[in-house]
């Protein structure tokens, strides 16, 4: 028996979920890990993070990211149709196109 299936990787919301943590990689790469990822994109993400951003030319998303990560609140973020990467070999995060905080 021959059976086919096709993956579909777009881009779309996270999922209403907690942020566990914030990596600071380095002035330009944050790592957001949320408590609970749906990955719409099927990035090759890992314990460190699910999600990528630039500190530097992302300040508002990382302000309202930083903001409910300190007062416990939820977030659901939009996730572009990409991935972006590290210096680290293999994993991959997925990048930010809206962020919406409750």
């Amino acid at each position: 028996m021959l059976t086919s299936f096709q993956s579909f990787a777009a881009p779309g919301w996270s999922g209403k979920s907690k942020i566990s943590s914030i990596y600071a990689l380095n002035e330009t790469q944050a790592l957001v890990k949320l408590a609970s990822f749906r990955n719409p994109h099927n990035c090759e993400v890992n314990s460190s993070g699910d999600i990528i951003l630039n500190p530097l030319t992302n300040k508002t998303w990382f302000t309202i990211l930083l903001s409910a990560h300190m007062a416990g609140k939820e977030v659901d973020i939009w996730v572009n149709a990409s991935c972006d990467k590290t210096h680290w070999v293999g994993p991959t995060f997925a990048t930010i196109g809206h962020v919406r905080i409750f």
